[in-house]
């Protein structure tokens, strides 16, 4: 889940995930129409860009997201990510 300021628009959402070294280890694209400020339906289930499970640990994710009727782009800071 994430909020963002591209109210009413199709939105094109990345979620890069990095390893603590900095190493791409998934990329999460999704396409949503957004009616409010939050988006909360953006599914992972755990595994790389390959179809095999991460190991438990830490990790970094940045989240990008595109509104091209808009013309608008906003990016997120790093942020961390547990995997228990």
């Amino acid at each position: 889940m994430f909020e963002h300021d591209l109210v009413g628009s199709d939105l094109e959402v990345f979620v890069d995930i990095y390893t603590i070294s900095g190493k791409l280890v998934k990329t999460i694209e999704h396409n949503v129409f957004s009616s409010g400020y939050r988006v909360d339906d953006v599914k992972w289930d755990a595994k790389d860009d390959y179809g095999a499970g991460i190991a438990k640990g830490l990790y970094l994710y940045k989240i990008k997201v595109i509104s091209r009727e808009l013309n608008q782009y906003r990016e997120s800071d790093f942020e961390k990510l547990v995997i228990l």
